[in-house]
């Protein structure tokens, strides 16, 4: 039963399941704390629309920028300032609810920022599954980003009962500040599996950088 999820005992760098389960509470956390700000500041839920619509288009923009993109950051380094940015971004919707438009612009940023980290986190999977298990892997990825995104949306759905939307945004900025800081919490990963084949150590360790 609990199989799929023991891949991460196969993986030579266990950061990515956190990045993912931190950042999915993340998501889970805005998806209901956007709207309550919205409801209470602006009473749109037309707007709440628009907002999340700007975010799929940030994604989409985040998404094509990359695979088009000739010379990238460190796949660690992207993950980690891509998280960075959406802390950064969760936590000004806090001082921004009364402004729409520019909550609008922080959101396609946002979103700007999410697809990058998405598709460098699987891509890495390539690399630091171990031989036999990628199938695994991805599956547990899939399923720790959503689980983190059920707790997130099930604890920002509290949070904004009790305390109120912005509460629940912070939250959501405490948590791609812990994805952030997981990306960059060990020094070191595991280099691709060609320059492993070439470079492979006398005990047949992969190298670190």
């Amino acid at each position: 039963m609990f199989r799929p999820f023991l891949y991460v005992l196969n993986v030579r760098d266990a950061r990515l399941p956190l990045v993912a389960a931190f950042g999915g509470a993340g998501y889970g956390v805005i998806v209901v704390a956007v709207p309550a700000v919205v409801d209470a500041h602006q009473g749109s839920t037309a707007l709440t629309g628009l907002l999340f619509a700007g975010y799929s288009a940030g994604e989409l923009l985040g998404g094509l920028a990359l695979g088009a993109a000739s010379r990238r950051l460190p796949s660690v380094r992207l993950i980690a300032v891509g998280q960075t940015v959406l802390a950064a971004g969760a936590g000004g919707l806090v001082l921004l609810t009364a402004y729409p438009m520019v909550m609008l612009a922080v959101l396609v940023a946002m979103g700007v920022s999410t697809a990058p980290v998405v598709i460098t986190s699987s891509a890495l999977l390539d690399d630091l599954a171990a031989p036999g298990v990628l199938g695994r892997a991805y599956t547990t990825m899939v399923a720790v980003g959503l689980l983190g995104a059920a707790a997130g949306a099930w604890v920002g759905g509290v949070l904004t009962a009790c305390c109120g939307g912005r509460a629940a945004l912070l939250l959501a900025a405490v948590t791609a500040a812990g994805a952030a800081a997981c990306a960059v919490a060990r020094r070191g990963t595991v280099v691709s599996r060609t320059q492993c084949s070439a470079e492979r150590g006398s005990d047949g360790s992969c190298p670190t950088r």
